[in-house]
């Protein structure tokens, strides 16, 4: 069986769409009420695909906030004399997406 790695296109695809399910999801409702099912249905995906890349809903849950939070830790370094306004102003740019994640409160 050929194993598939996070530089085939293949396997890029179908975690583009298992992210974008899962953030239109949880615009349409709570984590704890998101299923793998779900996910996999909105993404095309079967749910191997799905397991290959996440253990659970909550490994990808967690993979936005690490992301998120890295990204504000990148543009507040990035600027040094003033490392508050740059962060807290890509926390504002990213209002959808923060605003999503603070209302789906991980259980």
């Amino acid at each position: 069986m050929e194993k598939h790695t996070k530089t085939d296109l293949r396997f890029t695809k179908v975690e583009r769409a298992i992210r974008e399910a899962f953030l239109t999801l949880l615009e349409e409702k709570p984590v704890d009420k998101i299923t793998v099912a779900d996910i996999c249905n909105r993404a095309e995906c079967a749910r191997n695909s799905f397991y290959a890349h996440y253990v659970d809903k909550y490994e990808l849950y967690d993979a936005f906030i690490d992301e998120f939070a890295d990204k504000i830790h990148d543009v507040g370094r990035n600027n040094e004399a003033h490392p508050t306004t740059p962060t807290f102003d890509h926390a504002k740019s990213s209002g959808d997406f923060f605003d999503t994640f603070m209302e789906n409160e991980k259980l």
